[in-house]
């Protein structure tokens, strides 16, 4: 839960990058994941942020098949890490 944002600083549930393996997904394992975080999220606040890869067509359909909007896009670019150390997932000067 993060409560940053864009709307009124109101709390969100952040998803991220979720994968579900090939074999799982007869099983609705995503539908109930998605139900789960709608549930713990729903008395927090009231948005739900889901972000994906952009190539992962397959995750944008599964998302609009559950009547989520697509709102954002997003941009990104990887830095040149030389000299510096990486420290769990965080980046200190050496």
């Amino acid at each position: 839960m993060n409560p940053r944002n864009a709307l009124k600083s109101a709390w969100r549930a952040q998803v991220e990058s979720v994968r579900i393996a090939s074999d799982r997904r007869a099983e609705a394992a995503g539908h109930r994941m998605v139900a789960d975080v709608e549930g713990r999220a729903r008395a927090a606040g009231p948005l739900i942020q889901l972000t994906i890869n952009a190539a992962r067509t397959g995750s944008h359909r599964f998302y609009e098949g559950l009547s989520v909007e697509a709102s954002h896009v997003g941009f990104k670019r990887y830095l040149d890490w030389s000299g510096l150390t990486k420290l769990s997932g965080c980046a200190a000067q050496v």
